[in-house]
C-alpha cells in the first residue's frame, strides 16, 4: 500500500491505523543494526588521528560483503565511499589489509570509490545511477566546507541529503572532526553523555542536531594500556602509540546507545589492521581484576570475593559492580553472585 492509496482525508493526511498499515507494508530496516538506519543521514565525530577512516572502511567492507560489523548485523548491498582525505596508495593498502583481516578473498566489485570532488555537485544523480545502500563521505569538511560556517548552510546540505536518502533508500554517513580543544581540553567521552560530548564537533550545531544518528569517537586511557600489553609482542609500539576507541551514539527516538569499546588488531608484522569489539573480561582493563575474576568460582558470596580479591569491603564492592556493568557477572539474590558465560582475555571463559 502506497501513501497515495492510503490517503483518505486529502493533503497526504493519514489516520493512525492507515499509517500502521503503511509501515507494515514498507517496514524500515537498518543498514547496520543499531548504528545506521536505512534512508538516514548520520554523522561520526572524532579527533584527527583516532582511526575513523579504518573504522569507516571496515564498516563499508562489512556491508558490501554481508559480514557482521563489530557484532552488528548488516543489510548487504553496494557501498559508495567518497574519500577526499586519504591518498590513493593509502586507500589501496587499507582496503587490502582490511579485506584480509575480515576474511574477504578480494575486495567486492560493489565497493565503489569516488576520490575526486569534481562531480560531487551531482551526488543525487550518482546515487540514482549506482543505488548504494550506504554512502560514506570522508570527510564532511572536504566535501562541503561551507556547511561548517552557518546553521543555514548545514541545514541546506542535510535537507538535500535527507531527500536523496529517502528517495533511493540509501544511508549517508558523514565523517567529521572536533574543533580545536580549549584550555581544559576535551571531556572524556566515557564520562560524558554523547550529546554533551558532541558539542565538540566543528562548525554549525545543525550538523549534529539534524542528523538521524550521531556517533562519537574518543580514546580511552584504560584501553590504551590494555591493548598495548596484549599486542606488544606483535606491534612493538609504545603505550602512547596504541589506539583504542570508545564509541557512544545518540539516535532520534532511541536516545543514547553505547559505550562500545573497540580494540585495534595487528597483523603478523605488527601493523594495525581492523577493529574488534571488546567484550567480557577484557572490559575490566585491569590485569589484577582480570586475574581475581578468573579465580572466583562460578557461584559465590561477597565474603568469598573479598578473600580472593584481597581488598576491603568497598574496593571489593566496586570490583563486583564493575563486573556486573560489563556483563560478566550477575546478582541473582542479595549477597549472591554468578558468573555469566562469556569469552575474555586470551580466550579465557568465565
Amino acid at each position: 500500500m502506497s501513501v497515495a492509496t492510503a490517503q483518505r482525508h486529502g493533503f497526504g493526511v493519514l489516520s493512525l491505523p492507515e499509517f500502521e498499515r503503511l509501515c507494515a507494508t514498507e517496514p524500515s530496516q537498518c543498514v547496520v543494526e543499531v548504528l545506521i538506519p536505512e534512508s538516514s543521514v548520520c554523522i561520526a565525530v572524532g579527533d584527527s588521528g583516532l582511526g575513523k577512516s579504518p573504522w569507516a572502511y571496515q564498516l563499508g567492507l562489512c556491508v558490501v560483503s554481508g559480514k557482521s560489523f563489530l557484532g552488528h548485523s548488516v543489510k548487504q548491498g553496494r557501498v559508495l565511499y567518497v574519500d577526499l582525505e586519504n591518498g590513493l596508495e593509502g586507500i589501496l593498502g587499507l582496503t587490502r589489509s582490511l579485506a584480509k583481516h575480515l576474511g574477504i578473498a578480494e575486495v567486492p566489485k560493489d565497493f565503489l570509490l569516488l576520490t575526486e570532488p569534481d562531480n560531487l555537485h551531482v551526488l543525487g544523480s550518482i546515487v540514482a545511477e549506482y543505488r548504494p545502500v550506504l554512502v560514506i563521505v570522508d570527510s564532511l569538511r572536504a566535501f562541503r566546507p561551507d556547511a561548517e560556517a552557518k546553521n543555514e548552510n548545514a541545514a541546506s546540505l542535510l535537507n538535500a541529503l535527507h531527500a536523496i536518502a529517502k528517495k533511493y533508500r540509501t544511508a549517508f554517513l558523514l565523517i567529521h572532526h572536533i574543533k580545536k580543544p580549549g584550555e581544559n581540553g576535551v571531556p572524556a567521552l566515557e564520562d560524558t553523555p554523547a550529546m554533551t560530548w558532541l558539542l565538540q564537533a566543528c562548525g554549525a550545531r545543525a550538523l549534529v542536531n539534524q542528523s538521524d544518528v550521531r556517533i562519537a569517537f574518543d580514546k580511552t586511557a584504560g584501553m590504551q594500556r590494555f591493548v598495548s600489553e596484549s599486542n606488544k609482542a606483535k606491534s612493538g609500539k609504545s603505550v602512547s602509540e596504541e589506539v583504542g576507541l570508545v564509541v557512544k551514539g545518540f539516535a532520534r527516538l532511541r536516545a543514547e546507545f553505547g559505550p562500545l569499546y573497540l580494540a585495534r588488531d595487528f597483523d603478523d608484522e605488527g601493523s594495525p589492521v581492523g577493529y574488534r569489539q571488546m567484550t567480557g573480561l577484557e572490559l575490566l582493563f585491569n590485569p589484577e581484576q582480570q586475574s581475581a575474576f578468573q579465580r572466583l568460582p562460578g557461584s559465590f558470596r561477597f565474603k568469598q570475593a573479598m578473600a580472593i580479591y584481597g581488598r576491603a569491603d568497598q574496593a571489593t564492592s566496586d570490583f563486583l559492580q564493575k563486573c556486573i556493568r560489563v556483563e560478566i557477572l550477575r546478582k541473582p539474590a542479595k549477597g549472591a553472585y554468578e558468573k555469566v558465560e562469556t569469552s575474555g582475555v586470551d580466550g579465557a571463559t568465565a
